[in-house]
């Protein structure tokens, strides 16, 4: 039996890079990366590669195959415009990284040292397809966002190989996010066959892979965030005047970090309501100084995963219902005994019953999430000393995480 001379090379070149590929993981493993990978629309070596050196352990927290539509929607919470593209790439690489920042803390590791990475592809399949076959990859730590975009080369015709030629593509597509991994980890990377590109902007001619980073903010209006503005996932912008408190839910808070805490919160309360929720910060906060860099550093973390809103004043509960009357809001038991009901906020006893009144006549209704409060000991909506008059005011919700910004700040956590 003949062997095809130009398939034996290529096969020599494969294992060659397969070799490279290992050699470079093994260095991988001398860092403090801790790696979460989440993948649809192609499927190659990727697990393979990040798992055969041993230590994985030491960098792999996990690798995710969202092959059907509907369980990309789940991870996401929404469906995207396109499965394919860099924007869901990018929602992919935040939500796998919003996942190992998770994983991380109960392992007892920093969570700053989380990489989420996002693929999402279209290869070569078994009927005839419309548009190009695309590789799209996100790599999403606490300091960046980086993606590499791939446009392949397809068969000149549609090949009876096409079986074989959808696999090459796989294997591409994984050394293709590999190599964005290595990249973003200072790590060399391992050439890539320009022969399978037609066309990337982070491939050069030598199959080296520069990912591109992308701004993970929105800029600075005139040297000062984007206030009172609502910045959508994607970075676009929204006017206040257009959410309905029919549709949305507010969730204060400073967020210095975010924590997993605060992602699973949003998430099941938006299940338990139907209602969205968008973030909010304010920089005139009654206890803590804020700055304006602070304010866009903080509303970076929401990238490609929460709307939130930037406000300059409104600090107190009553000033953030006035702005949005009717809407409910998600707050923790913590707030209710440290916060809303304290009079030094307020200017004295009077003055806060007067504004307890306000937020009771604006409609305002406060989720109540269970919380760790100061004294230490974990209190639910029915443990608060709420006056009676107001107690409609607040329903129960339980979504129990013993995770606080301040203590994950302690434990080195950085925005």
């Amino acid at each position: 039996m003949s062997i095809d001379p130009d398939r034996a090379v290529r096969l020599l070149e494969e294992d060659d890079r397969r070799h490279a590929a290992r050699a470079c993981v093994r260095k991988l493993r001398d860092t403090p990366w801790l790696i979460y990978c989440v993948t649809t629309g192609a499927r190659g070596d990727l697990a393979k590669l990040l798992w055969q050196p041993a230590g994985a352990s030491n960098n792999v927290l996990a690798d995710r195959f969202t092959y059907a539509q509907q369980e990309t929607e789940e991870l996401l919470g929404f469906t995207p415009d396109k499965f394919v593209s860099r924007s869901t790439a990018c929602f992919l690489a935040t939500a796998a990284y919003y996942q190992g920042r998770k994983l991380a803390v109960k392992r007892g590791k920093n969570e700053d040292n989380v990489m989420g990475v996002g693929m999402t592809a279209a290869v070569t399949t078994d009927r005839e397809r419309r548009g190009g076959d695309l590789v799209h990859v996100a790599i999403r730590t606490r300091s960046g966002l980086w993606c590499v975009d791939v446009t392949l080369r397809k068969p000149e015709r549609f090949a009876t190989d096409a079986e074989q030629h959808r696999v090459v593509q796989g294997e591409f597509a994984d050394l293709v996010a590999l190599n964005a991994i290595l990249a973003v980890a200072g790590i060399d990377v391992v050439p890539l066959p320009t022969d399978r590109v037609d066309h990337s902007e982070q491939i050069d001619r030598l199959g080296i892979v520069r990912p591109e980073r992308v701004q993970l903010w929105p800029a600075l209006d005139a040297g000062r965030p984007f206030y009172g503005r609502v910045i959508m996932p994607d970075g676009s912008l929204r006017e206040i005047s257009s959410l309905s408190p029919d549709e949305w839910i507010l969730f204060p808070g400073s967020f210095n970090p975010v924590t997993y805490a605060h992602d699973e919160m949003a998430r099941e309360i938006e299940r338990a309501t139907g209602k969205r929720v968008i973030f909010q910060i304010t920089k005139a906060h009654p206890v803590k100084k804020v700055t304006d860099q602070d304010m866009v550093d903080r509303a970076g973390q929401f990238r490609y995963r929460w709307p939130v809103i930037l406000l300059e004043e409104h600090g107190l509960y009553v000033d953030k219902a006035e702005l949005f009357p009717g809407m409910e809001m998600l707050i923790g038991a913590d707030v209710v005994t440290e916060r809303l009901f304290d009079q030094q906020f307020y200017g004295g006893y009077d003055q806060m019953v007067a504004a307890m009144e306000r937020l009771r006549k604006l409609g305002t209704v406060f989720h109540v999430n269970g919380r760790v409060c100061a004294d230490g000991h974990y209190r639910e909506l029915a443990d608060l000393p709420i006056p009676p008059r107001f107690i409609g005011m607040f329903r129960p919700f339980s979504n129990r995480n013993d995770v606080s910004s301040s203590a994950r700040r302690a434990a080195g956590a950085k925005v």
